[in-house]
């Protein structure tokens, strides 16, 4: 019988997946969290989910809205777009503080140099001042992401102004969600900025993890066809958003279950799919200037066959110190309290060495 509904995979619009599958310390991470707010404590720490693009972190937090919607407490969720400068901090969090946004149109107004700083602290301290006064009256939760885009001041005065409000006992929290290169940006902003965080790696999901986001939104159990399911999930590479995509693929088979068949259709698609993808990564590399360091790593992992390598191997495979910039690509990822790198997407790697011949 042909599947009626509306298909739930949607890869790449950053809503929570049918099945949120894995990222459990995260999940309760932020769900105690939430307990403390709605108590009306403070959390204690703020979070960060950090890890390469397209696992998951958007879909992550946008889980944790629906969460705190039910609860009734005011939620901002924004990205660097829309909240990347002290000023769209202001519009976000304080809609109401005309005395905030007086201050900080004073930062541009002013010229250069000791009177700009002058203005930018004086803003940054009513900034602290304005939330302060408002996360006394109310709970809030503020979730950001593209964390690694918002400008260095704006993300100084947001922590420091969090770590005042929870200082006081009030109940306000901050989840940031960002690529690696966040980390380094944290550490220019501030030496403790990182360190004042509970961090949350976000990178590829086990496999029992990467078979229930994709049978679940079927309704099928983790014993459904396993040989079949297996060849779908190697293809993807336990990668959520491959994930997302091929289960997007599947369910327009309007097949009940995961045949040896609908696999087969499905990976037309899906693999015009991945390959536009990594058409794209390329060029993000190649403009970069860190195409050839890519395909270095690449052959140190052989084409993404080799799932992890010791930092002091990598390095003198590529005969140079791990470059920061395909960390913070994605393109190599080291998981937090981990020593070792893997590759962000193996697969990836491969594409690579093809392309360069």
């Amino acid at each position: 019988m042909a599947i009626l509904r509306e298909n739930p995979f949607r890869p790449g619009a950053g809503s929570p997946p049918p099945y949120l599958a894995g990222r459990k310390d995260a999940k309760d991470a932020l769900s105690l969290r939430l307990k403390y707010i709605l108590s009306r404590w403070h959390p204690g720490s703020d979070c960060v989910l950090i890890g390469p693009r397209g696992n998951g972190k958007t879909a992550l937090l946008g889980w944790f809205k629906k969460e705190v919607d039910k609860s009734g407490i005011r939620c901002v969720f924004a990205n660097a777009s829309s909240a990347g400068t002290l000023e769209q901090f202001s519009i976000q969090l304080l809609p109401g503080s005309q005395r905030l946004r007086n201050r900080v149109r004073q930062i541009g107004a002013t010229v250069a140099g000791s009177g700009a700083q002058v203005a930018l602290r004086q803003a940054q301290t009513v900034f602290e001042q304005e939330l302060l006064g408002a996360c006394e009256k109310n709970p809030l939760i503020f979730l950001l992401d593209e964390a690694h885009k918002v400008e260095r001041e704006a993300m100084r005065a947001l922590l420091n102004a969090s770590q005042r409000v929870q200082a006081e006992g009030h109940p306000f929290l901050v989840v940031l969600a960002g690529t690696p290169e966040l980390e380094r940006e944290m550490r220019k902003a501030g030496a403790t900025f990182w360190e004042r965080l509970e961090q949350h790696g976000i990178n590829r999901l086990a496999r029992v993890e990467a078979r229930q986001a994709l049978l679940y939104p079927f309704g099928l159990s983790e014993s459904h066809n396993p040989r079949v399911v297996n060849e779908a999930l190697d293809e993807c590479q336990d990668y959520s958003f491959f994930i997302q995509s091929l289960g997007q693929e599947l369910w327009n088979q309007n097949s009940e279950e995961i045949t040896a068949g609908s696999l087969s259709r499905a990976l037309e698609g899906f693999s015009k799919r991945k390959r536009l993808f990594y058409s794209r990564r390329y060029k993000e590399l190649k403009d970069a200037g860190a195409i050839g360091l890519a395909a270095q790593a690449a052959l140190a992992f052989r084409g993404g066959r080799v799932n992890s390598l010791a930092e002091s191997n990598l390095e003198k495979a590529m005969g140079c110190e791990t470059p920061a910039i395909l960390r913070d690509l994605g393109y190599i990822w080291q998981p937090l309290g981990e020593t070792r790198y893997e590759p962000g997407i193996p697969s990836l790697m491969g594409y690579v060495l093809d392309e360069l011949g």
